[in-house]
């Protein structure tokens, strides 16, 4: 499903295939968008796009990516969650 098209789009953004990691991650993105899924995968997703953002040195993109992902796992996650730590650091350091 979704999860692994993003997945797939990661191991290409950490191939350095920018493009291609783009094309995955929209596509989970737009399944992920017209079904009823698990909010914290279209966080994941989100995510994903924000480091590859990042890593085009695309930060503006990059910093709201990351945000909308921070936003659904502020609202899913307990404060304590790793996945939680990490989106706000990232948030942090980008801004």
């Amino acid at each position: 499903g979704a999860v692994a098209y993003s997945d797939i789009g990661d191991v290409h953004r950490l191939m350095g295939d920018y493009e291609r990691a783009m094309a995955f991650h929209q596509k989970a993105l737009n399944i992920q968008e017209k079904v009823k899924c698990n909010p914290l995968d279209c966080a994941t997703t989100y995510m994903n796009l924000g480091e590859t953002y990042r890593e085009m040195n695309d930060y503006t993109t990059a910093l709201t990516y990351y945000q909308k992902g921070l936003k659904i796992r502020e609202e899913k996650l307990a404060e304590t969650h790793p996945d939680l730590a990490y989106g706000n650091e990232i948030c942090s350091t980008s801004s």
